[in-house]
């Protein structure tokens, strides 16, 4: 089965990097999520199989919540705290 020119224009998109900030890249190969620091033209510093970048992202929303939590918990933060006090 060969592909059209337009299924491979969007095969080409999908697996194109991304840039998430930070110096972070990102491609999807259909198998694994990709993830380049500095360049997306380095090397991938890890592949990520779909599972796995799943359970990272459940890990980031964990992490929000339970800072969140921590500044509404906390209500004294002192002017020190700028960085969790601008979260309220």
């Amino acid at each position: 089965m060969s592909l059209t020119a337009e299924q491979l224009k969007q095969l080409q998109q999908l697996q194109a990097p991304e840039h998430l900030g930070d110096g972070v890249y990102v491609k999807y190969d259909g198998f694994h999520i990709a993830i380049s620091v500095n360049d997306h033209n380095n090397e991938p510093a890890v592949y990520l199989e779909d599972s796995v970048m799943d359970e990272l992202a459940r890990f980031a929303v964990r992490k929000r919540r339970e800072l969140e939590q921590l500044v509404y918990l906390a209500p004294d933060i002192g002017e020190e705290d700028s960085a969790l006090k601008d979260l309220r």
